[in-house]
């Protein structure tokens, strides 16, 4: 089981969606193990300069599970 997946890519919908096929979500989750997203949220720059997750990848996360 694939337990990080780092996937780069301009397109952060995309990115997202391949590193989620990368895990055995099956394996990793269960309805009695709650899930976690925390995104990098530091100050209020610009997704584009990596201090901060982009909200869209939030947005795709959370629709996955």
């Amino acid at each position: 089981m694939v337990e990080v997946a780092v996937v780069r890519g301009t397109k952060p919908l995309e990115v997202t969606v391949k590193a989620l096929r990368m895990i055995d979500t099956d394996e990793a989750l269960s309805k009695e193990k709650p899930v976690l997203i925390k995104p990098n949220y530091i100050n209020a720059s610009h997704p584009f300069t990596g201090i901060t997750t982009d909200s869209r990848v939030i947005a795709r996360a959370t629709y996955a599970f």
